[in-house]
Order: structure tokens, then sequence, then C-alpha cells
């Protein structure tokens, strides 16, 4: 009888160190997965409010968001993405005029996102289409 209770009792704690190691295994995932949404989410703003500046110039509206697209960088990204947004950040201290050279940036953010996606990677740096919205002509009766 002790033999048969001895085998219900390694049953049963193999079957809860199992369930502790898939309990660990799960919380660990669980957790890289949030901590991936939130960098992918914070560094899609960045990505998204630095896109704006495309062709143009920061000016005082618009010095919050840039600000906030750094900040999100120095929080969220890699080396290289934080080496790319001091630079910017150094170029537009300089800038006497606001132009900024904002395509590596978004660049290597860009990548990094679809890199995370599992999307392929992109040969062209981002661009911003240029759109013209003709008005048609009234048309005399």
């Amino acid at each position: 009888m002790s033999t048969e209770i001895a085998k219900i009792l390694i049953t049963v704690a193999l079957a809860a160190f199992g369930w502790v190691v898939v309990h660990i295994f799960n919380s660990q995932r669980d957790l890289r997965n949030r901590l991936l949404e939130l960098r992918l989410g914070r560094l899609y703003e960045a990505f998204i409010n630095l896109y704006v500046f495309i062709g143009e110039k920061v000016t005082p509206e618009s010095v919050s968001d840039f600000q906030r697209a750094l900040a999100d960088i120095q929080l969220y990204g890699t080396k290289q993405q934080v080496a790319y947004a001091h630079g910017l950040q150094t170029q537009v201290a300089e800038s006497s005029d606001g132009n900024l050279d904002i395509a590596d940036l978004l660049t290597v953010l860009r990548d990094s996102i679809r890199r995370d996606l599992n999307l392929e990677e992109l040969s062209t740096k981002p661009f911003k289409p240029v759109i013209t919205i003709k008005s048609e002509s009234p048309k005399n009766s």
C-alpha cells in the first residue's frame, strides 16, 4: 500500500512542478509580449510624430510633438536610435532655420518596428507623399 501512495505522491508532485514551470514560462512570455507591445506602440508614436517633419521645419507650435518623440526614443529605442535622435537634437540646436534631415532616424525606427513585426526590410527611406488636389472648374451650361 505504501508504494501506491508513493506513486500517487510522486505523480502529484510532478504535476504540481510541471504546472509551476509552465506558469513561470507563461508569465515571462506574457511580460515580454506586454513590453514589446508597449515599446512598439511608443516607437510607432515617435515615428508618426517625427514623420510630419519630413520636408518641414520645427515651429514653436510643433516643438512639443518633436520633443515627445525624442523622449520616447530615449526611453524605448535602441542605442542606434538614441544616437540618431541625439544627432537630430543637435541638428535642431545648431540650425538657424529649423530645417531637419530626419530621414536617417525615421529609417532606423521604421526598420526596427518592421523587424519586431517580422515584416520584410525596405530599401527606401521614408517619404512623405505629395498629393495635389485639383478643383473642378465649373462647366458652362
